[in-house]
């Protein structure tokens, strides 16, 4: 098994893209072969979120965008959901 195949999302998006980023350096993936990685190593309440963007970016850098800015959105749901727990 490759490296990058054991790169998980863990409730950092900042961190798997990273992680992944530098994993592929070795891999040299891109294009669809490369965004469907990324999204092998997403939770499914992630892809769920990526899945209500609608069309994805066919440019790499133009997906990790959008990837981040799920991800983002998702942590900060997340985070605000276990505030509201904590009262």
């Amino acid at each position: 098994m490759r490296k990058i195949d054991r790169i998980v999302y863990d409730g950092d998006i900042e961190l798997f893209i990273d992680k992944m980023e530098i994993a592929n350096t070795r891999a040299g993936l891109s294009g669809v072969i490369w965004r469907e990685q990324l999204k092998g190593g997403l939770t499914r309440p992630i892809k769920k979120k990526l899945s209500n963007v609608g069309r994805l970016p066919e440019d790499d850098i133009e997906f990790l965008e959008v990837l981040q800015e799920v991800g983002k959105n998702l942590e900060d749901e997340v985070k605000e959901e276990n505030r509201s727990h904590r009262k």
